[in-house]
């Protein structure tokens, strides 16, 4: 870790993003029809040329995670990699039911401390748990597999991910899983 230096202040900060992003804006619509700005959200945009990190995502959700809830499955994929927004976020609760809203569906799954890391102001799956759940749940193999390939290339641990299917034995789904992540571990 770099020790803090007399300068640091000049150092450039990450831009916030655009926020409430008018969709009767004629210009707005412009610079994102032209690709100038990028609407990661509905609503939410960044300059194409940003190189965004997972926490630029998750705080951008983060008012839309449900408390006590784990961002999951394909939502977890794109905080992870930054591939296949999904319209709508997929979260896990433990336990008691909770709501699904307009902005996230809640699924009611056991989750494990060792299945979670915090990424900004969100819990979201590990990129292990999350290949698992996506090649469980996921109908359109295609789909899935792409996924997954992109999961790979942000750093899925082939032996974490034979850890975490080990500890889903017996879980609805988890045949599916090992046929398609059979490469993998």
């Amino acid at each position: 870790m770099r020790k803090a230096g007399a300068l640091d202040w000049l150092a450039p900060r990450a831009p916030e993003p655009i926020r409430d992003l008018p969709s009767d804006d004629p210009y707005a619509r412009a610079l994102v029809r032209e690709g100038l700005l990028v609407e990661i959200w509905p609503g939410i945009a960044y300059a194409r040329d940003l190189d965004l990190r997972p926490s630029d995502r998750a705080r951008v959700v983060s008012g839309h995670v449900p408390g006590g809830t784990v961002v999951a499955r394909s939502s977890a994929v794109w905080i992870h990699t930054g591939h296949f927004r999904p319209d709508r976020l997929d979260v896990l609760a433990a336990g008691a039911r909770r709501r699904s809203t307009p902005r996230a569906v809640v699924h009611s799954e056991p989750v494990t401390p060792t299945d979670v890391v915090r990424i900004g102001p969100v819990d979201v799956t590990t990129r292990e748990r999350t290949a698992l759940d996506v090649a469980r749940w996921e109908p359109d193999e295609g789909r899935a597999m792409a996924w997954i390939g992109a999961l790979c290339a942000v750093g899925l641990e082939p032996d974490a991910l034979a850890t975490v299917m080990r500890r889903a034995d017996g879980r609805p789904g988890i045949e599916r899983a090992r046929r398609r992540l059979s490469g993998l571990t």
